[in-house]
């Protein structure tokens, strides 16, 4: 099982925040051990080192007297045994590792609080997760707070995203909620909103239809190639995704509270298939004059 650490320091010196992100990120002047970096990103931030730097450094600046700040930077490392980062599938794919730590990240994240990841790998550690987080959160500026039992729930839920990124490396994950009949999804009709927007990624090495842009983001944004649509209907979006899909990809369906992945590409096209199938059927039941294409 993943093991949470929290680095110890008080990294309340000017420079705090500049050192823990270029140490994460292999930028250091001079730097010797840039081998040992397997992949970084960020959320809330730009992925270059020195603007991360300088965007946790204004929002701290324009959030919070400079004498309320105190400790400047939270870091943590979420640490993996070898058997679980096999299963992600390293090193012959690195993506499902990646995806697992911008998930991890985006707790913090989705808190307020802009963060950075590194994925790291020695001979003596083994792969392990850096996250350099703000303590300034960029919504309220607030400062970050954690306790004990805060520290084992985070650790608690990485294992459970690391579990979760292991199946669907294996091509058998389903969410709870997928293996449930989808009788109809519309947002406009479902969740009663008029101006409902889809989103379609096709080109990365994950292609998928969303009902939402940052899902769409968080699952295929950073891989080369990666291009987006904007629908404002369902069957436009899945029409256009059944022309575009390529083989021999990985594909997601996340409509709602259903998330189901694939490494198939038949099983895909299936998928979707019979949501169109469902929705013509839910909408002569609904009486609702529309074309679903």
């Amino acid at each position: 099982m993943g093991l949470l650490r929290v680095i110890k320091g008080k990294y309340e010196n000017r420079d705090a925040v500049k050192y823990v992100i270029r140490y994460i990120t292999r930028t250091r002047p001079n730097e010797d051990r840039g081998m040992e970096l397997i992949a970084a990103g960020s959320l809330g931030t730009f992925e270059t080192s020195e603007r991360m730097i300088e965007d946790f450094l204004r929002v701290q600046k324009c959030l919070r007297s400079p004498g309320r700040i105190g400790k400047k930077i939270n870091h943590e490392v979420f640490l993996l045994t070898v058997e679980e980062t096999e299963q992600l599938g390293y090193p012959g794919k690195v993506q499902y590792l990646y995806w697992a730590s911008q998930e991890c990240a985006r707790f913090f994240y989705e808190k307020g609080f802009q963060v950075v990841f590194a994925i790291h790998i020695d001979m003596e550690k083994g792969v392990h997760i850096h996250f350099a987080v703000n303590t300034v959160n960029y919504m309220n500026g607030k400062k970050w707070s954690c306790g004990e039992q805060e520290m084992k729930e985070r650790e608690t839920l990485f294992q459970i995203i690391i579990r979760k990124y292991q199946q669907i490396a294996a091509g058998c994950y389903s969410s709870p909620d997928a293996v449930k009949p989808i009788k109809f999804y519309d947002k406009r009709w479902n969740m009663n909103i008029r101006n409902a927007s889809y989103y379609v990624s096709v080109g990365g090495e994950i292609e998928g239809i969303f009902d939402n842009w940052k899902e769409c983001d968080l699952r295929t944004g950073g891989n080369p190639g990666t291009y987006y649509r904007k629908f404002p209907s369902i069957e436009l979006a899945l029409c256009y995704i059944s022309n575009e899909v390529s083989q021999y990809k990985n594909y997601v369906v996340s409509l709602g509270a259903i998330e189901q992945f694939f490494d198939d590409y038949d099983l895909f096209m299936d998928c979707l298939e019979n949501l169109v199938q469902k929705m013509k059927r839910a909408y002569q039941m609904l009486g609702i004059n529309k074309q679903v294409v």
